[in-house]
């Protein structure tokens, strides 16, 4: 009986140890995050480093959704959305030659990274303003804007 008991009581220590082991679901983990900062934002093809109002901190999950057309300013080509191009930029005019021409970036701490149509990612690194831009060579030849949304989350 004695060791009954004791075999029941390390049952449920290990149950409930292991409880606080096991790992959280992303729903779990979104309900601990908080907002701390949400901004809609129009990045025009004529403008440069668009301030998105947010600032980052190590750990904050980014995520931006963005719409909307431009013509890029270069003749016999129409619209394109966020997702830009079907080719890479490639040349050094671009503010990144590395991702396609005419397609929305985002900037933290210097450095531009490919958002699109859409993108989540962490930030690491000890604070930046996230800023957008459209991936053009020649800012203000051509029209239209896109409208992105940002939601910065933390914890």
């Amino acid at each position: 009986m004695r060791f009954q008991t004791v075999s029941a009581r390390l049952t449920v220590a290990a149950a409930v140890a292991g409880s606080a082991l096991v790992g959280v679901t992303p729903a779990q983990a979104a309900a601990t995050s908080t907002v701390v900062c949400e901004e809609t934002k129009q990045v025009e093809e004529a403008s440069y480093d668009v301030n998105s109002g947010c600032w980052l901190q190590d750990g904050d999950r980014v995520q931006i959704s963005a719409y909307g057309s431009i013509w890029s300013g270069v003749w016999f080509t129409g619209q394109n959305g966020p997702q830009g191009w079907t080719n890479m930029a490639g040349d050094s005019k671009f503010p990144m030659t590395n991702a396609r021409a005419f397609s929305l970036l985002a900037k933290t701490n210097g450095n531009y990274r490919y958002a699109g149509t859409g993108t989540t990612f962490t930030y690491y690194g000890s604070g930046s303003t996230l800023y957008l831009r459209i991936n053009d060579d020649a800012p203000g030849n051509g029209s239209g804007a896109f409208t992105a949304d940002v939601t910065v989350t933390r914890g």
